[in-house]
């Protein structure tokens, strides 16, 4: 018995043809596993960016086309503000009238305006807008929406202001029901007599 043993040692796993196939069968397994979660990964990546494709070019993008600040000197010449801002009783009163526009593919609704005016560093307390509805912005539509100042100090602090500025924050949604936003800040140029854009944030 211990000559036939001898004989015919045991075999290795390396040298067994059922063992090998075994092994290969599993790393194809493997190999196969990893190659389908890498292609699901990439397949996601890429219906991800489809998505944001699509989305970036179906939705609706507010912003300011137009800041004015009004004095009862001023007259609306042109008459792209509307008849509202040559009512007499706004003439005599400082106004800020803020231009929105949609310059994206399908309109915005449930757009939402928050306005204030900030002199020499300080929000004026009595001079803003909370949360005012603008309803619905066609692509290309305008409206336009205002603050006004109506107490003699505050106009004479604005006059003499050495820094006047506007934050402007705008909320809205797209047809999918996803809620966007913009928010700039702007400030007035003495010389230009114009407000121009600081920072801008959107999303």
């Amino acid at each position: 018995m211990l000559l036939l043993q001898a004989a015919y040692p045991p075999s290795v796993w390396y040298t067994d043809p059922i063992a090998i196939a075994t092994l290969v069968v599993a790393i194809a397994t493997v190999v196969n596993v990893i190659a389908t979660l890498l292609l699901w990964l990439t397949t996601k990546e890429s219906v991800n960016v489809t998505k944001e494709m699509f989305e970036a070019s179906h939705r609706p993008y507010v912003h300011i086309s137009e800041i004015e600040m009004r004095g009862p000197d001023d007259d609306d010449d042109d008459g792209d503000l509307g008849d509202e801002a040559d009512d007499p009783a706004l003439r005599k009163e400082l106004c800020f009238n803020v231009v929105f526009n949609n310059v994206g593919s399908v309109p915005a609704h449930d757009v939402v305006a928050n306005m204030q005016l900030v002199v020499d560093g300080l929000i004026m307390p009595n001079i803003e807008l909370e949360d005012k509805p603008i309803a619905v912005l066609f692509p290309n539509e305008e409206k336009y929406t205002t603050i006004v100042a109506d107490d003699p100090k505050d106009i004479e602090q604005i006059q003499k202001a050495k820094a006047l500025s506007l934050i402007i924050k705008c909320t809205y949604k797209g047809v999918a029901e996803k809620q966007y936003s913009y928010e700039e800040k702007a400030i007035y140029d003495e010389d230009d007599g114009e407000f121009g854009s600081f920072k801008v944030f959107t999303t």
